[in-house]
């Protein structure tokens, strides 16, 4: 569960990222 939401997290980041730039 752990791992599901570092994972998630990391892939809103990214989004978060690619939008901003």
């Amino acid at each position: 569960m752990t791992k599901f939401v570092f994972v998630t997290g990391g892939v809103v980041s990214s989004l978060g990222k690619g939008i901003a730039s």
